[in-house]
Order: C-alpha cells, then sequence, then structure tokens
C-alpha cells in the first residue's frame, strides 16, 4: 500500500464553490463502478485552464481523476466528456499515450452533471515549450516527444478500435469553421468587420485532403503529460474537441506557436525543430 501526502498533489486547489460536489453520493458511485475502489476518499480540484473541471481523488490506495462537464448553460456539443470518455476507452490497447478509463456517469443526480473517471498519470505538464526554463536539447527532446506521440494517434486504424462511428470521414475542416462560425455569431456582443472577413475567408480557402483520422482537436504540448524524470509524453490531455478528421488541421494547432510565440525567433537557438522537420 502507497501512502500518499496532500502536499504530493502539486497543481491542485480546494474545489471552488461552484464546482463542489456530493462526495457521498460520489463514493457511492465509484464503489459500485470502478473495479478495485476502495475508500475513503478526498477530492481537490486541479488548477489551470480546463474547460472540463477536472479533479484529484485521492484514496489510501491509489489515486484517480475525474473529468466532468461544468455546471450551467452549456454550448451544444461542447463540454462532451462521453466523447472523451468513448476515444481514450477505444485507445487504451493502441500505441498512444493515454489514461486508463474506469467509468462513466450519464446520471445528473451524482454530481449535477455528467462526467468520467480515469487513471492518475504521475507525470508533468510543460505549460511553456518555447520560452521555458530549459536547455536547448531539452526543448529539443519535448518537441520530438510530442511529434511522435501525434504521430502515434495520426496512425491509429480507427476501425479496428471501435470508433468507426466517432464522426464523419469527411469535410472536417469545414464542419469545424461551420461551428466556430455558429459558436460566433451565436455569442457575439458587437459587430467585427475583421471576423466577418475571416469567416467569410475561410470556407473559400479550405486545404484539399482526403485523409482521415481520430484527431484531438485542440493539440498543443500543454495538452500533454510528461514523464516526471524524462521528456516522453505518457498521456494526451484533454480530449472533448475529439473526432474523426483531417490529420492536417490536428498537426497545425501544434504548429501554432510557430505562427504567435515563435514568431520572428531563432528557433535552432532554442533548440526547437524547424517546423518543416516535424512533418
Amino acid at each position: 500500500m502507497t501512502d500518499f501526502k496532500a502536499e504530493d498533489n502539486t497543481g491542485t486547489v480546494p474545489v471552488q464553490a461552484r464546482h463542489q460536489v456530493d462526495l457521498a453520493a460520489l463514493t457511492a458511485f465509484m464503489t459500485t463502478s470502478v473495479a478495485g475502489f476502495e475508500g475513503p476518499m478526498t477530492i481537490e480540484e486541479f488548477a489551470g485552464g480546463q474547460s472540463n473541471p477536472t479533479y484529484l481523488l485521492t484514496t489510501p490506495r491509489r489515486r484517480y481523476v475525474l473529468r466532468r462537464k461544468p455546471p450551467g448553460a452549456l454550448l451544444k456539443s461542447a463540454h462532451a466528456v462521453d466523447r472523451e470518455y468513448k476515444v481514450l476507452t477505444g485507445l487504451a490497447d493502441a500505441d498512444v499515450p493515454t489514461a486508463r478509463t474506469f467509468a462513466l456517469c450519464t446520471d445528473d443526480s451524482v454530481i449535477g452533471t455528467w462526467f468520467y473517471v480515469m487513471e492518475y498519470l504521475d507525470g508533468r505538464v510543460i505549460w511553456d515549450a518555447t520560452h521555458g526554463p530549459y536547455t536547448p536539447q531539452e526543448r529539443f527532446e519535448i518537441w520530438d516527444a510530442a511529434n511522435l506521440a501525434v504521430a502515434k494517434l495520426h496512425s491509429v486504424d480507427y476501425k479496428s478500435v471501435g470508433l468507426s462511428d466517432f464522426g464523419k470521414e469527411s469535410d472536417y475542416i469545414a464542419r469545424q469553421l461551420s461551428r466556430w462560425g455558429g459558436q460566433y455569431e451565436y455569442t457575439k456582443t458587437v459587430d467585427n468587420p475583421y471576423m466577418d472577413n475571416l469567416l467569410a475567408y475561410l470556407p473559400a480557402n479550405i486545404p484539399s485532403s482526403n485523409d482521415c483520422t481520430i484527431v484531438h482537436g485542440d493539440l498543443q504540448i500543454a495538452n500533454m503529460m510528461m514523464h516526471k524524470d524524462r521528456f516522453e509524453v505518457i498521456g494526451i490531455l484533454d480530449w472533448e474537441l475529439s473526432t474523426l478528421g483531417c490529420p492536417i488541421a490536428d498537426f497545425a494547432y501544434l504548429c501554432r506557436p510557430y505562427r504567435d510565440a515563435l514568431r520572428g525567433v531563432d528557433v535552432a537557438a532554442l533548440g526547437i525543430p524547424y517546423r518543416a522537420s516535424l512533418c
């Protein structure tokens, strides 16, 4: 048996008032739905920018992670924790670094919204892979490890892992643009001619590709859990935007820093691979 200490739970805070859960009801669910679960259990909330509130569940024997929909009114198709659960479960036996899933709950009466429980990964998140406190060699290893994880994901035969119904096999970029445009129109409070021009330009300039893979939808190094002692991805995180789609678009997410944080920067001096070398 391993005894975990509160100070080991780095990156957590007391559960926010708006994200409180019924611990007794959650414990009852865990007891009946998660094989091997043994209480008592404590709960903390992970700090950070997750759009789906994420919690650390600690018992005398092990730790778990819980991801839930946030309370309140939500955009259509957003915060789809059931889709996260489905893709993670499908990838369990594939050569892709992911956390193992244990249970999905679609009964709002337990903690107020849908949620799922998955494995706790004992690693670290690299929040700043461009200008963080790393040597050039370490930065190269970080980016190389991230690129390898993406390549593994895009190499999975989605049909063989039971995800052939996880999304449409064509027109991914067009569908994304349509969804983003609809969400923008739904939430905007003032007119913005620059956004109007962009929403007209992008659908008319979609790259041509017939490739289809499982796509993450928000690939970035900050959405990956690295091994705590070496630069190896042990888990790709935050799968709420995942579906079937064009891997080119997915890969472009990983390359976003080249267009902002690394614009005009000597990437070779930082040890970061040139964008072309990642392909």
